[in-house]
């Protein structure tokens, strides 16, 4: 004969131990998992793809590129590459995932020619005077208003930073003269 309540209290506990289980086993994430959620995070806030590298335990480098959104949607694109290690090199450590930004390409200057007597409005992010300012000093900016060309194109958009210096800085004197503020964009 069969002990029902020891039946029930196995039961019961055979049922606590699998729902135990299967809870921990749905709130577990891999570290890849949670470094691409990281990922996905950094770049809706910052707006700069983000990237996430881990090597495994044969070398293979797994290197996932996470696009911030673009404007009206929720989720940016991801592309993963994984690439084993060259023939006959050595084979790289295994490492946790890491999130970096990915580096952005410097921007390519561009050459354009402004036609003389072209009037330029520009920012300038210090403070420029005759009393503090001498010949020699540089200065930066923006432009505030894009620069057209005869046929309506944008030669240089709004918010372009500028360079320049200060040419001359004579401050007038006590009793007549004037005084003479020239700055060069360079």
């Amino acid at each position: 004969m069969i002990n029902s309540g020891l039946i029930a209290r196995t039961g019961r506990i055979s049922l606590f131990a699998l729902v135990l289980v299967a809870g921990i086993l749905s709130g577990c994430q891999s570290k890849q998992d949670q470094a691409l959620d990281q990922a996905k995070k950094q770049a809706a806030a910052t707006g700069q793809a983000q990237q996430v590298v881990s090597v495994d335990k044969n070398g293979t480098t797994t290197t996932t590129i996470v696009q911030p959104p673009a404007k009206g949607q929720a989720a940016g694109a991801i592309a993963t590459t994984s690439t084993p290690p060259a023939a006959g090199a050595p084979v790289p450590a295994p490492s946790e995932p890491t999130v970096s930004a990915v580096p952005l390409p410097p921007p390519v200057p561009v050459n354009v020619t402004i036609p003389a007597g072209t009037t330029l409005a520009i920012r300038i992010d210090q403070r420029i005077s005759v009393k503090t300012s001498q010949a020699g000093d540089k200065f930066t900016g923006e432009i505030v208003d894009p620069v057209r060309g005869s046929d309506d194109s944008v030669l240089v958009p709004k918010g372009s930073l500028v360079g320049g210096v200060v040419d001359a800085s004579h401050g007038r004197g006590k009793f007549k003269g004037s005084s003479v503020l020239q700055l060069r964009l360079t």
